[in-house]
């Protein structure tokens, strides 16, 4: 009786040894895959990077999202290879992402919403990758890059901000890059004792040699407003959209000097308010 106990026993702890040792195995096996799928995902993150970025054909705006979409489609396949190691079927594997997937939904819609915007965004391309844009009145600035999550805008004064790609969506975009030319409206006053008429010569002379102003359409100078308080002018300048800034500092530097020459008196300042930004 007790040698057959002890056989029992024997082949009991031998089973045992073997059932541990199997799922020893599956288990490390699992964590291996995880691991190497991990480690390819982001090497092939960095080796498609280096492609695009050699090719030039895949546009900057895309990239972000493209890369961000190829490894984590590599890392949810190494977790459903470690699940299946350790004897998770696929179709319970399937069945459990799907419901995870869901929960996952409830809880993160803003998350959700955020990666929907971000594809949105890319599809319809309101903007790329270097324009000058402004949302929602307020945020301003540089498009660096459109992510996944959120879209990474830097300020005039340097300073990044990563803002969630479905703030920017439900806004209003302006995008001040997207066309090659911008209109220039300035109005100025002059002194209620002012020359109209030669005031007007003296400003269409300066447009009309004044450079990088485009001539077509043409330049226009006129009287926008005569009043007590003095005439006022309107100058609509177009130029090309890089040299939009360059424009406006020249005039703003050049011409109260050019009428205080000709003996014309600036009622207000030319720029009560320079504006904070340089878009």
């Amino acid at each position: 009786m007790n040698d057959l106990l002890s056989l029992a026993l024997t082949k009991l702890e031998s089973g045992l040894l073997e059932r541990g040792f199997a799922i020893g195995s599956d288990l490390l096996l699992a964590v291996l895959f995880l691991w190497v799928g991990w480690k390819l995902a982001h090497r092939i993150e960095r080796a498609l990077e280096k492609m695009m970025n050699l090719s030039g054909r895949v546009d900057a705006t895309l990239r972000p999202l493209l890369l961000s979409l190829a490894a984590w489609s590599l890392k949810i396949l190494a977790l459903a290879m470690a699940l299946a190691q350790i004897g998770v079927q696929m179709a319970t594997i399937a069945a459990v992402l799907g419901a995870a997937g869901l929960a996952v939904g409830l809880a993160l819609q803003g998350t959700l919403q955020n990666i929907a915007a971000g594809i949105m965004l890319v599809l319809l391309r309101p903007f790329k990758v270097g324009d000058y844009v402004e949302c929602s009145g307020t945020l301003s600035g540089t498009i660096r890059e459109i992510g996944l999550f959120s879209t990474l805008i830097e300020r005039f004064d340097g300073i990044h901000l990563f803002v969630p790609n479905n703030q920017i969506w439900g806004s209003t975009i302006a995008n001040f890059s997207r066309n090659p030319t911008r209109r220039l409206d300035l109005p100025l006053r002059l002194a209620p004792d002012s020359d109209t008429m030669h005031a007007l010569a003296i400003l269409r002379g300066y447009v009309d040699t004044l450079e990088p102003v485009r001539h077509d359409p043409a330049p226009q100078v006129f009287v926008s407003e005569l009043g007590s308080n003095g005439p006022e002018f309107t100058l609509r300048l177009w130029s090309d959209t890089a040299d939009y800034w360059d424009l406006r500092w020249r005039i703003a530097a050049e011409l109260p000097q050019l009428l205080l020459d000709a003996h014309l008196e600036l009622a207000r300042p030319l720029w009560p308010e320079i504006p904070a930004t340089a878009r």
